[in-house]
């Protein structure tokens, strides 16, 4: 999600001038910075096979899928943004957290990822037109869950275990969040030896907003991406 800032100490100064730049009305969303929806989302509709190839791909108005830069810059992940299987979810999403946060929201991009052994996930925040964000977790063939990191209010870690069609809501601009390394899972064989598992995939997709009157209200449709 383009995450901004460098260094721990640069992330924190750019988390503390951030902090409260966006409220909404639901008090526990706005002092958290974030809300858990279980079940969020019905992921039945996602049967695809599993992608091969690393990278950041965009779709050509002809309907082909191009890599965008060299693989190195998206190792260990397969992203797509704005695929059109999601297109409808963005919305029907859209419609929940306006019920949840009492707010208008404009839509700005969705992006689905999938994430593969070697994968790292740290420390960030997101760019501008990730006001109001939902990370949906679609599939994954993880025996335990990997869980997702973010700060609350009084800036504590807090790691959330989600299941397929769970999703968090966060505040993508103001709050730190992260995942660590790709878990790596072993099978123990008939002679008691232990062999890691291979073929492991967690695949996440994440949902954009920005509130309608808001100060990010500009970047309505990821229009200054």
């Amino acid at each position: 999600m383009d995450p901004v800032g460098g260094d721990m100490s640069a992330l924190l100064k750019e988390r503390d001038r951030l902090k409260n730049t966006s409220t909404t009305n639901n008090s526990d969303f706005d002092k958290d910075g974030f809300l858990v929806i279980k079940n969020i989302i019905d992921t039945s509709f996602v049967d695809e096979k599993i992608p091969k190839t690393h990278g950041m791909f965009y779709q050509h108005r002809d309907g082909y899928w191009f890599r965008s830069g060299d693989e190195d810059m998206y190792p260990c992940r397969h992203s797509r943004y704005k695929h059109p299987m999601f297109k409808d979810v963005h919305y029907q999403v859209k419609s929940l957290l306006e019920t949840k946060l009492g707010k208008k929201l404009y839509p700005t991009y969705w992006v689905d990822r999938y994430y593969f052994d070697g994968a790292n996930l740290e420390a960030h925040m997101d760019r501008e037109s990730c006001e109001v964000s939902v990370s949906i977790q679609l599939r994954s063939n993880l025996e335990r869950p990997w869980s997702f990191g973010i700060e609350n209010g009084e800036n504590m870690p807090v790691l959330l275990k989600l299941n397929d069609g769970d999703g968090v809501v966060y505040k993508g601009c103001e709050r730190i969040h992260w995942r660590g390394k790709f878990p790596k899972e072993y099978d123990t064989n008939w002679m008691g030896r232990e062999k890691k598992r291979e073929g492991l995939y967690h695949h996440q997709l994440f949902l954009h907003y920005v509130l309608q009157d808001g100060q990010r209200s500009h970047h309505a449709w990821d229009r200054l991406r």
